[in-house]
C-alpha cells in the first residue's frame, strides 16, 4: 500500500470555480479507483487558485485477481441439433483460450447462451492510473471552460505542469501535451524555483509548499484568513463584515496576508451601501464597523504577499479606493440633479424582455397588480404605498449610480426616494425589498408594501415568460424563474399571507392583454405556469420534511393557498399516526375507486334510491355535510376527519355488503356512483385525496 499524489498546476482559476472543482476531482478519482477495483484509503483534495491536488491514501499496488464470466453466442448457434459444436463455439473457445469442453450453456435474461468462466489476473495500479486520472480531470465541471493547444481538451485555465506519483514511482501520464513528473512549483513570484518530490508523501508535499509560500490546504487557508481579518479589524477598533466574502478571497490567494488601509473621512457622507459596494463588489475589500454601528474610514484587503511587502501594496490599494469613491461622489451628485420620480419617462426607452414590452410597460402592470394585491392582503393604505413604490421601483435602473454599480439596484432607489424625493420610509424601503429574497438563505421583505411589491414583481415576470414559452428547461433558467417562483413561495409562507397563487398567476397574466396575443387566450401557458408553481410548492413542503405521499394527497385537493395547505398537511401528519387512519383512507379510496367511472357531474335522484341502506347513506351524508364542512372551514381538520369517519365508515361498509353498485340498469348504476362520489368529495374537496395514499403508509401505525 502506497499513497497517490497528483497536482495540476494551472494559470489562475476563478475563485468561484475552485470549491466545486476540488470536490469533483476528489469524487471522480475515488470513483475511478473503485470502478477499477483498486483498494484504497481516504481520498481528499487540496487546492489554490493555481493548483488542484488530489491525495489517495494506502492505494493497492495492483488489482486483485478475479473470475469473469464471458458471454458467447446463443446455444442454438453454438451447437447443432446433434449437440456438436459449431464454428461459432470453437471460435469463442479459442478467443478465450479454453477448449470447447470448458464451455457451459446457461439461462440468461436473453435466453440460453454459451458462457465460460476464466481467471483474470489483476493489472498493476501504475498502468491503470493514466486512464483513471484522465477521465477524472475531464469530468471536472466548470461554469466556463477554454481550449488551448488541443481543440479537444477543455479546462477552466491552461495547465502548466503535472505532478503525479504513486509511492516513489512517477506515473507515465500525459495531459494535453503536458507530461507528468515529480516536480512542483511554489508561489510563482515569491518562490519560482522548482521543487522535486522523491515520493508521494502528502505531509511532505504540504510542508514543501508552505516553505515556498503556498498554503495548499483550503481549510487551513480559510482559518488563517479569518484569524488575520479578525485581528486586523480589532486593531483598527472595530469588526469586519463577512457576508461570504471571506470564502471568496480565500480562493483568490495562495499565501494570504491581510493589510489595513484608510480613506478620507469625507467619503463617509456617501450612502453606506455605496461605500460597501465600492469596497466589496469592486475591490473585494472588507469594511470595518465601529462598536457604535457606524462605518470606519478604513478597509481590510487580503493579498497574496507576506507582511514585509505591505507598505508598498497598501499605497496602491488606497489610491484605487479613493478613485472609486470619488467616482461614486460624482455619480451621486449627477443623480441628485433629477428627482427619482422624473426618471419614469426614460423607462419607456428600455426594453424589459423581448416581446414583453419596456420597463415603462412593466411599471404600469406592477402598479395595478401591487394595488390589487395590497388591497386584498393588507387594506387601502398599504395598497396605496405599494402602488407608489411600484411607480418608482425601476427608476433607479436609469441612474448613473446603478449604471456603475448594478448590484445596488433597489438600494439606490431606496436612498434616492427617501433622502432626495422625500418619499415615506415605507415606500422607499419597498423599492429595495422588491428584490428580496435574492436566494434561499436571504431575508424576505419586512414591510407590507415591500412584500406586496416583491410578489407583484415575481408574478409579473413568471406570467410574462410563461406566456411567451420561456419557461425553464432542464438546467437552463436564463430569466431566473425558479428563483422567482421560490421567492413567491417563501414570501407567502414566511409572512403568513393568505393568497391563492393559482388565482394571482391568472391575474398577473391578465396584465399582458393588449401586448401579447397569448394573454387573450392564456389557458395553456397559464396552465403550465400553475403546474410549475404547484411543483415548486410540493418541493417546498418536501424540503421541510413532510411525507411525500401526504403532500401529494393534500395538493390534489388544492395547493394555491399555502397556509391552508400547510394546515391540512400538519393535520394529515397527525392523523396518519392514529390507528383509525387506515379506515379513513379506505373510506375515501373505496368511494373514489368505484365512482371514478362517472364521466360527468349529474344530480342525485332520490327517486332512484331503492335500497334502505342507500337511503340511510344519503340521509347521513346530508346530516354530516354541514357540521363536517364547518369543522373543515374552521381549520379543525382532525376533528372533522374523525367525525366524517365515525358517521360514514361503518354505514358505508354495510352499504357495500348489501348493495350491488354496478347493476345493469344504467340510471340506477350512475345514481349510485353519484352518491358514492358525494361521500368521497365530502372529504376530498376539503382535506386531501386519500386515494393517493399507499396502503403501506396507511397501515404504518398498525
Amino acid at each position: 500500500m502506497v499513497d497517490l499524489l497528483v497536482e495540476l498546476r494551472t494559470e489562475e482559476i476563478p475563485a468561484g470555480y475552485l470549491g466545486r472543482a476540488l470536490e469533483a476531482l476528489q469524487d471522480e478519482v475515488r470513483q475511478g479507483l473503485d470502478d477499477a477495483s483498486i483498494a484504497h484509503g481516504d481520498v481528499s483534495a487540496l487546492g489554490t487558485p493555481r493548483r488542484l491536488t488530489v491525495v489517495a491514501r494506502a492505494v493497492a499496488a495492483r488489482q486483485p485477481d478475479r473470475r469473469e464470466t464471458a458471454l458467447g453466442p446463443a446455444a442454438k448457434a453454438a451447437f447443432d441439433p446433434d449437440g456438436a459444436p459449431t464454428r461459432a463455439a470453437e471460435g469463442f473457445a479459442r478467443a478465450h483460450g479454453v477448449s470447447v469442453a470448458d464451455l457451459e450453456v446457461r439461462e440468461t435474461p436473453k435466453g440460453r447462451y454459451v458462457c465460460v468462466d476464466k481467471q483474470v489476473a489483476g493489472q498493476p495500479t501504475l498502468s491503470l492510473l493514466p486512464d483513471i486520472l484522465s477521465a477524472a480531470v475531464r469530468s471536472i465541471p466548470f461554469p466556463k471552460s477554454m481550449r488551448w493547444a488541443s481543440r479537444e481538451f477543455t479546462f477552466a485555465r491552461p495547465i502548466r505542469g503535472v505532478l503525479a506519483l504513486l509511492g516513489e514511482q512517477p506515473i507515465d501520464w500525459e495531459l494535453n501535451g503536458v507530461r507528468a513528473g515529480r516536480t512542483l512549483h511554489g508561489h510563482p513570484f515569491l518562490a519560482p524555483e522548482p521543487i522535486v518530490l522523491e515520493r508521494a508523501d502528502p505531509e511532505a508535499y504540504v510542508a514543501a509548499l508552505q516553505r515556498a509560500y503556498v498554503m495548499v490546504d483550503p481549510a487551513a487557508r480559510l482559518e488563517a484568513v479569518t484569524a488575520s481579518l479578525t485581528a486586523a479589524a480589532e486593531a483598527a477598533g472595530g469588526a469586519f463584515h463577512d457576508g461570504g466574502l471571506v470564502a471568496e478571497v480565500t480562493n483568490m490567494v495562495e499565501y494570504p496576508g491581510v493589510l489595513a488601509g484608510v480613506f478620507e473621512e469625507r467619503f463617509l457622507e456617501l450612502p453606506r451601501v455605496v461605500i460597501e459596494a465600492v469596497l466589496r463588489s469592486h475591490q473585494r475589500y472588507f469594511s470595518i464597523t465601529r462598536p457604535d454601528g457606524r462605518l470606519a474610514a478604513r478597509f481590510l484587503a487580503v493579498v497574496d504577499r507576506p507582511d514585509a511587502m505591505f507598505d508598498r501594496i497598501r499605497r496602491g490599494h488606497e489610491r484605487v479606493i479613493r478613485a472609486r469613491l470619488v467616482d461614486a461622489e460624482f455619480f451621486l451628485a449627477t443623480d441628485a440633479r433629477k428627482p427619482l420620480r422624473d426618471r419614469s419617462a426614460s423607462l419607456d426607452h428600455v426594453i424589459f424582455l423581448k416581446d414583453l414590452g419596456t420597463l415603462g410597460d412593466r411599471v404600469g402592470r406592477l402598479r395595478a397588480l401591487a394595488r390589487n394585491l395590497g388591497m386584498v392582503l393588507f387594506g387601502g393604505e398599504t395598497a396605496e404605498r405599494a402602488e407608489r413604490a411600484a411607480a418608482l421601483s425601476k427608476c433607479d435602473l436609469v441612474t448613473a449610480m446603478v449604471g456603475e454599480f448594478p448590484e445596488l439596484q433597489g438600494h439606490v432607489g431606496e436612498v434616492y426616494a427617501h433622502t432626495l424625493d422625500g418619499e415615506p420610509a415605507e415606500v422607499a424601503a419597498a423599492i429595495r425589498e422588491q428584490y428580496l429574497p435574492r436566494g434561499p438563505d436571504d431575508e424576505v421583505p419586512a414591510s407590507a408594501p415591500g412584500q406586496t411589491l416583491a410578489l407583484a414583481d415575481r408574478l409579473d415576470l413568471l406570467a410574462g415568460c410563461f406566456l411567451k414559452g420561456l419557461e425553464p428547461t432542464g438546467s437552463r433558467d436564463p430569466y431566473g424563474l425558479r428563483r422567482a417562483a421560490l421567492g413567491v413561495i417563501r414570501i407567502v409562507h414566511t409572512a403568513r399571507l393568505g393568497l391563492d397563487l393559482a388565482k394571482w398567476a391568472e391575474k398577473a397574466a391578465a396584465g399582458y392583454r393588449g401586448l401579447l396575443p397569448e394573454a387573450d387566450h392564456p389557458e395553456s401557458p397559464i396552465t403550465s405556469l400553475k403546474a410549475y408553481l404547484r411543483e415548486r410548492v410540493r418541493a417546498h413542503f418536501l424540503e421541510r420534511g413532510m411525507r411525500h405521499e401526504l403532500v401529494g394527497a393534500a395538493i390534489a385537493t388544492g395547493w394555491g393557498d399555502l397556509l391552508h395547505l400547510e394546515a391540512r398537511l400538519e393535520a394529515l401528519h397527525e392523523l396518519h399516526r392514529d390507528p383509525r387512519f387506515p379506515a379513513l383512507v379506505e373510506l375515501v379510496e373505496r368511494t373514489h375507486n368505484i365512482s371514478r367511472e362517472l364521466d360527468e357531474e349529474v344530480a342525485l335522484r332520490t327517486d332512484l334510491l331503492v335500497e334502505p341502506v342507500e337511503k340511510e347513506l344519503f340521509a347521513r351524508v346530508r346530516e354530516l355535510e354541514g357540521p363536517v364542512c364547518e369543522a373543515f372551514a374552521a381549520g379543525d381538520f382532525i376533528g372533522g376527519s374523525w367525525r366524517y369517519l365515525a358517521g360514514l365508515g361503518e354505514l358505508l361498509a354495510r352499504y357495500f355488503d348489501t348493495v350491488f353498485v354496478n347493476v345493469e340498469d344504467r340510471k340506477l348504476r350512475r345514481n349510485r356512483w353519484t352518491l358514492l362520489r358525494a361521500v368521497h368529495r365530502l372529504y376530498r374537496d376539503h382535506v386531501a385525496d386519500l386515494s393517493r395514499v399507499p396502503q403501506s403508509l396507511a397501515e404504518e401505525v398498525r
